[in-house]
């Protein structure tokens, strides 16, 4: 098979009598070219230089008991795919989750594979083996002047691993990264806001979510952010906006009536905020987070002066 480098070719040759063998190579240039001596039954890399080429061998990594062997398997057999839909490794039948780590390992060895790496990264987080991860993710891009778009996934990976070990001053670089390679990079923009929240720096989350809604609209995700950083920089009016917008469209969305009445008692707005956690009871009798801040409203609307 060939690598994401061009100038790279890796070839495992059936073992032989003689021991070695001669191949014929065809350059991504259309140079030809017949290396003598290629180790038989060993996992050779043929790398051309400025020099000239070279040949580099190794044994056969071991495949573990139940990874499928033998003709290749159709176009519709099960695969692993990376996050863009891109096939790496296609199965004759289900492989199970030792296998697939196997390969995962196996194949992301490899520099001219970071989005192995990637995949490898994620599904050590899947198994919170977080700092494994971290490691991972570091290999897919230390190191290389070739970073592009691309490699946004990386970083975002990166950042999660932070995340996960509790060190979002790191996270936050980390997205940034992601998004100054990909400025399209929607989850990056979104977790970059989530960073810039938990750090309590509203202003910059809105204009980070504001980069989400560039590229996906209106979601729910991007409003029910929009409302909560809006709330927490203390500009209600934008939070009104854009929940006055969601709730035109979704009048019966009770998770967020609760969550622009938490904006209105944030700014002191008692009664709006008590009018939003009715309406959202009336809508969701048990939803005991409207009930827990209804009770608490009514609380503070209790004690305050003008009730007294």
């Amino acid at each position: 098979f060939q690598s994401q480098i061009s100038t790279d070719v890796h070839v495992s040759l059936p073992s032989a009598e003689s021991g070695s063998a001669e191949l014929k190579v065809v350059w991504p240039d259309g140079t030809e070219e017949t290396i003598a001596d290629v180790p038989a039954g060993q996992l050779t890399t043929l790398q051309r230089g400025a020099d000239g080429s070279s040949v580099d061998s190794g044994p056969l990594p071991n495949w573990p008991d139940g990874a499928s062997t033998g003709a290749a398997p159709g176009a519709e057999g099960p695969a692993i795919k990376t996050e863009d839909g891109d096939v790496l490794r296609r199965f004759r039948s289900d492989p199970s989750p030792e296998v697939r780590a196997a390969f995962l390992a196996l194949a992301s060895s490899e520099r001219a594979y970071p989005h192995l790496l990637i995949e490898h990264g994620r599904a050590a987080l899947d198994a919170a083996r977080y700092r494994d991860a971290l490691a991972i993710f570091r290999r897919a891009v230390d190191g290389r002047n070739d970073l592009s778009a691309a490699d946004a996934p990386a970083f975002e990976g990166l950042a999660r691993s932070h995340v996960l070990l509790g060190r979002i001053d790191l996270a936050e670089a980390a997205y940034q990264r992601s998004v100054e390679l990909d400025p399209d990079y929607a989850i990056g923009h979104f977790n970059l806001a989530a960073a810039y929240a938990h750090q309590g720096r509203f202003a910059e989350a809105i204009d980070a979510l504001k980069e989400v809604q560039r590229l996906e609209g209106d979601s729910d995700r991007v409003v029910g952010a929009m409302v909560e950083n809006a709330g927490g920089a203390g500009d209600t009016a934008l939070a009104r906006e854009y929940a006055g917008r969601w709730l035109a469209k979704y009048p019966k969305d009770a998770a967020m009536l609760v969550l622009v009445g938490k904006v209105e008692a944030r700014a002191k707005n008692l009664g709006a905020a008590k009018e939003h956690f009715e309406a959202a009871l009336r809508l969701e009798p048990r939803n005991t987070e409207a009930q827990a801040a209804l009770a608490l409203t009514l609380k503070l609307l209790a004690s305050s002066p003008a009730a007294k």
